[in-house]
């Protein structure tokens, strides 16, 4: 475990990122103009998919608004790209996205909140709390975000979906039930 300083010219200063976020960010392909960050706070992906892109656009969504000023500070303080990438940031429950912008993305990252089962072995508070229940529950959540990126991406577009769980019900399962019934 550690963290990876990003050195760009779009950064201003460095941002410890994690190198597992780091890598997430850097396999959605930055193919078109429109591109969405559906989790995007604290904002360090949103960060390294700036420092990628050229051109185009960036919308960055957070629904809690304690993450979502803690995303406008990230963006604000690090980031000063060129002026030909637009940013936004939303505030939208990210599940509408699709519904309320259809076919609007070139590519789009969900990288979705999750029972993240790292933090049971740091903080034994943690395990006390997870249970098979709160992950299928969460399985449900990301379904229902995989589901709204799907119909928020251009047709041809790419939807890179990740958590930081280790559960088949958040990982797989997610993925399979939306494959089966968009099939």
């Amino acid at each position: 475990e550690g963290s990876i300083e990003v050195h760009d010219p779009a950064i201003h200063g460095e941002y410890a990122l994690d190198y597992a976020s780091l890598w997430v960010a850097q396999q959605l392909p930055l193919v078109g103009e429109s591109f969405l960050d559906m989790c995007a706070a604290p904002g360090g992906k949103s960060l390294a998919l700036l420092c990628r892109m050229q051109s185009g656009t960036l919308t960055m969504n957070e629904l809690s608004a304690p993450r979502r000023g803690r995303l406008k500070k990230v963006i604000a303080e690090f980031s000063h790209s060129a002026p030909s990438i637009q940013k936004n940031i939303w505030s939208m429950d990210a599940g509408l996205i699709g519904v309320k912008f259809p076919n609007q993305f070139d590519a789009i990252l969900v990288d979705a909140p999750c029972s993240s089962e790292r933090h049971l072995v740091h903080d034994p508070k943690e395990l006390e709390t997870w249970s098979v229940k709160r992950t299928k529950s969460l399985a449900q959540r990301q379904y229902r975000l995989l589901c709204s990126a799907y119909l928020a991406c251009k047709i041809g577009g790419y939807v890179l979906y990740s958590t930081c769980s280790i559960s088949p019900y958040e990982n797989e399962e997610v993925i399979d039930k939306l494959i089966t019934k968009k099939s």
